[in-house]
């Protein structure tokens, strides 16, 4: 079964103990179940199920031993059930999922202006689906703007549910407008909306959608995956390389614990992982130079209390045990920048069009679930000073996570001014790329920025040259595309090459025998500069 235990203070689920195992090894009181539970032990009786499992009771949640135990073997558990109940519109083990639902479409001819009839789709107003949007108005009630098709099915907002449904050969998914049947050969369902308009409006369609009969050139690209269940996951080491799409996919959920963030992604990881791959704590090291390329999209909403209750072990949206590279330390949304500005853009169809420019020469030794254990990740690579130029605007100041780079060369260090008029566009030669800083801070608070755009402010935003400039080392991490026949890349030279070259803003970290850098942002350099980093020094440091 897939679910949400739901907010503790509204929900109570019945759980096994170590002081009640015993007891719950021979009976379970049906009455003494919450009601989603009880309703998929209703439906397990419909459908002639004998046996379900269910985490709250298989699971002796006060024992370590067998949580862990259990989450190693989460994998089997569902790519081998039979059948997954999916409880999408439950948001949590009290709230149940058979209730009567009434379906807001239904469909009626429409006369063209040609003259043709068409079966057009319709519902009543402010009851369903609205177009390419993914939202849904509220039938009732005094709050009817637009919302979310995901805030009305909880479930896949969760993290542990990614690789439930990821992985499940069969599920059987109770939304909030019917039953629907998704499974390796087909979907189906009641009425409308249709599979395929509910699961791409939830942006589950390449989690748990049937492979489609007739592959497309959209189905065939480098991070596009098969079906639901399909226990033929592509691997790093494969043509198609499907991993950042499942790193920014899994990013997007929320989990409540901290330290559940590599454990929830286990069981995918498992599937992807042969003789011949190597996990560290969220990456691939044959595909180091890719997956280190992330960006922060959007932080997740954390509440006073969760603030509280992480102390230490979150700061700054950072969960703290974390390597600071890997994008499972960021408690928010990420995107793999090869996949979006080389992937998408069909500058790079394959993984070895992208070209790695550094080294690992020293592999930390790691747990059964990718976790660091002993001495941290070592690299070696070319690193080069560039020049950050900070933002300025009404309300903007500080809270911008990109920044445009330039040569180091354009700034007097000795006078501490720029050596030219930065405001005029040849000063655009000089640019080298963006960087895109790690720390999040949301750009405006809720209702600040109808108030900003009121003013006229929202859109006041410019780079601030009477502010001095921020200097950062980048490390060249990979580079997509080519210089022209003379190994020429300088822009304004007729036929120069496209290469672009990217790589991570490092910050030091006192102490140990070693350089030792972190992660704090990231760099896309333009097209056609990448030769700026050919001068840089080579150094070899411990990433932390």
């Amino acid at each position: 079964m897939s679910y949400c235990w739901g907010d503790s203070a509204v929900h109570t689920p019945l759980v096994t103990l170590r002081a009640n195992v015993d007891a719950h090894k021979k009976n379970i009181e049906f009455s003494s179940l919450p009601k989603t539970i009880k309703d998929a032990i209703t439906v397990c009786t419909w459908l002639g199920v004998t046996y379900v499992w269910i985490d709250a009771l298989c699971i002796v949640q006060d024992s370590g031993q067998d949580k862990i135990l259990e989450i190693a073997n989460m994998g089997n558990i569902y790519a081998g059930a039979y059948l997954t109940i999916a409880a999408s519109v439950a948001d949590g083990a009290s709230r149940g999922f058979l209730q009567p639902k009434t379906c807001p479409f239904f469909s009626a001819p429409m006369i063209l202006p040609d003259g043709n009839i068409f079966e057009a789709k319709w519902c009543a107003y402010g009851r369903g689906l609205i177009g390419s949007t993914k939202q849904v108005v509220p039938a009732s009630g005094d709050d009817r703007r637009p919302r979310a098709v995901s805030e009305f099915e909880p479930l896949h907002q969760r993290g542990w549910t990614f690789q439930e449904s990821m992985l499940s050969r069969r599920i059987l998914l109770f939304s909030s407008f019917q039953p629907y049947w998704v499974c390796r050969k087909a979907s189906h369902s009641g009425g409308e909306p249709s599979p395929e308009e509910f699961l791409t409006a939830l942006d589950l369609g390449n989690i748990i959608s049937p492979p489609t009969s007739k592959p497309t050139d959209e189905n065939t690209k480098p991070w596009r995956f098969g079906g639901v269940g399909d226990p033929v996951l592509q691997t790093p080491s494969s043509f198609g390389y499907y991993w950042p799409w499942v790193a920014e996919n899994y990013s997007v959920r929320i989990l409540s614990m901290l330290e559940d963030k590599l454990l929830a992604i286990h069981a995918v990881k498992d599937q992807y992982q042969d003789n011949n791959t190597t996990y560290l704590c969220g990456i691939w090291l044959e595909s180091v130079h890719i997956d280190l390329l992330w960006s922060t999209v959007r932080q997740h909403p954390r509440p006073a209390a969760d603030l509280q209750r992480f102390g230490s072990g979150w700061n700054h949206s950072r969960i703290t045990h974390l390597p600071s590279w890997s994008w499972l330390s960021f408690d928010g949304s990420v995107r793999n920048e090869i996949v979006w500005s080389a992937f998408y853009a069909g500058k790079a169809r394959h993984r070895d069009e992208v070209s790695s420019h550094i080294s690992v020469i020293g592999v930390p030794e790691t747990d059964g679930f990718g976790r660091l254990v002993g001495a941290p990740l070592c690299i070696r690579g070319r690193l080069k000073r560039i020049l950050a130029v900070p933002v300025t605007g009404a309300g903007w100041e500080g809270r911008y996570q990109e920044r445009q780079c330039y040569d180091i060369s354009v700034w007097d260090e000795k006078e501490r001014k720029y050596v030219a008029d930065m405001a005029d566009r040849s000063s655009l030669e000089n640019r080298i790329g963006i960087v895109v800083f790690d720390d999040f801070i949301p750009q405006f608070v809720k209702g600040e920025a109808a108030r900003s755009f009121a003013a006229g402010d929202l859109f006041d935003m410019r780079e601030d040259f009477e502010t001095e400039p921020q200097f950062v080392d980048c490390l060249l991490v990979a580079t997509v595309g080519k210089r022209d026949g003379n190994g020429n890349g300088d822009r304004g030279v007729e036929g120069h090459g496209d290469e672009t070259a990217y790589g991570l803003v490092l910050g030091g970290v006192k102490g140990g025998e070693k350089d030792r850098r972190c992660r704090v942002g990231m760099f896309r350099g333009d097209e056609g500069v990448a030769r700026y980093f050919d001068d840089a020094e080579e150094m070899e440091f411990d990433f932390v």
